[in-house]
């Protein structure tokens, strides 16, 4: 889903190493994917919403689409699985976004995608530090150990790049009445892709 402008100074090149680390830099939009002996096919962004829409699966009824980062469909058009991708330096708008993740579920499954049988959420977020401060940077974990719980227990679950080095980029953090902040945050992250190709296994295994 798009995000506000400082979403998207960070968000961008953290969802190209997202892709990177998770599928491979050089997947293209309808290009195959192995899940264990499961044939999916990729997709990002309004890529999905074409495909979709072409393949005569999408409910017309609606006059908008959402965006998810990534997809994997399967060849048979039954299994769906979707990838929001969130980076935060700062407090903001993601905070509520997490909040909203099981009603979004609800929205792809039930409303825009009613014909595909099984669809699956997931969240890949930046850590952060446990409470955020001014030279904080990413997801305070203690400050969304509530929602992050809440939406694992409804089957969404949440995956945190952690920093892979000390090398860091700087973000310029405006502030009203006060001298502008150049705050800290990863240069490179790494990301536990075992434990998010575990998760769409067991998925499969269900049916």
């Amino acid at each position: 889903m798009p995000g506000g402008a400082n979403t998207n100074i960070s968000g961008l090149p953290f969802e190209d190493q997202v892709k990177d680390l998770v599928f491979n830099q050089e997947m293209a939009n309808g290009d195959d994917y192995m899940i264990g002996d499961k044939k999916f096919v990729f997709y990002s962004k309004k890529a999905l919403h074409k495909h979709l829409v072409i393949n005569d699966i999408y409910n017309d009824d609606w006059d908008h689409h959402k965006e998810p980062d990534f997809a994997l469909i399967d060849e048979n058009k039954e299994t769906l699985f979707l990838f929001e991708v969130k980076h935060q330096i700062d407090e903001g708008s993601c905070d509520n976004k997490i909040r909203g993740a099981e009603s979004l579920r609800r929205e792809y499954k039930e409303d825009l995608y009613p014909k595909i049988k099984h669809v699956y959420m997931c969240y890949i977020l930046n850590r952060g530090q446990e409470t955020p401060g001014t030279f904080a940077y990413g997801f305070g974990i203690k400050k969304l150990k509530i929602p992050v719980k809440h939406n694992e227990e409804d089957g969404i679950p949440f995956f945190f790049a952690e920093k892979a080095d000390n090398r860091y980029r700087l973000f310029k953090k405006k502030r009203k009445g006060k001298e502008d902040l150049w705050v800290p945050y990863p240069y490179q992250y790494k990301i536990d892709v075992d434990a998010i190709e575990k998760w769409m296994i067991s998925k499969l295994q269900l049916f």
